[in-house]
């Protein structure tokens, strides 16, 4: 993902499990946190394995699990994403809903700040000058064919041969790509023939709800 995010924009999602407004601006405060606390202190990258979910986020944001709601402990895939001037710093996230949604933003913004190996990791001196955004996936659901993909709202996983890419809704609409387009690009990402999309591939699609704002210091 390689797309601007700049001043405050939120992209929510229908359905049940949609976050609020204050919801997301916690888990926006999280991830600021948990990035200032990676690059700071490289050690906390290697230590992630070490704590208890509850443990992680008392340590990193001094919160308790028990006082936050359901909405916010519910399991639940999620990306972090990172930049700095419209330049992609770091973008780390799991598709899967296997940890509570706070957990996820806490290890996938450490992550991003200082473990995208194609990325030299966040300085201290850029991090008043980041952008960070948080995306919460919904479950993602398989459709028939690439046909039933809508560009720019869904996020797309396609699979073949043993391979996997995927791409967050707004990726083609920053680059502004034509659906044809973000399906090759998604090939190849996969390690795959640009045409491979075509013919034997499956795919599923997800929603998400996109909230960024500049680093909170």
């Amino acid at each position: 993902m390689n797309g601007r995010l700049s001043g405050h924009e939120t992209l929510a999602s229908a359905g049940p499990n949609a976050l609020t407004e204050a919801e997301l601006d916690f888990l926006h405060k999280l991830a600021c946190t948990a990035v200032a606390a990676a690059v700071k202190d490289p050690k906390l990258l290697h230590q992630l394995p070490q704590y208890s979910e509850e443990a992680l986020l008392r340590t990193l944001a001094g919160v308790d699990a028990a006082s936050l709601g359901p909405s916010l402990t519910r399991l639940a895939g999620a990306f972090v994403t990172i930049t700095n001037n419209g330049r992609l710093r770091g973008c780390q996230g799991s598709i899967a809903a296997c940890a509570p949604l706070y957990s996820q933003v806490l290890s996938c913004a450490v992550k991003s700040a200082v473990a995208d190996h194609r990325f030299t990791p966040c300085t201290v001196e850029e991090l008043s000058e980041l952008h960070i955004g948080v995306s919460v996936l919904t479950e993602p659901t398989p459709i028939a064919s690439h046909e039933e993909y809508q560009l720019g709202v869904h996020g797309i996983i396609l699979k073949k041969h043993g391979c996997r890419a995927v791409f967050l809704p707004e990726v083609p609409t920053e680059h502004h790509f034509t659906k044809e387009v973000t399906l090759s690009r998604l090939s190849v990402k996969a390690g795959l023939a640009e045409g491979a999309w075509r013919e034997g591939a499956s795919f599923e699609v997800f929603y998400t709800q996109k909230y960024g704002k500049p680093m909170r210091l």
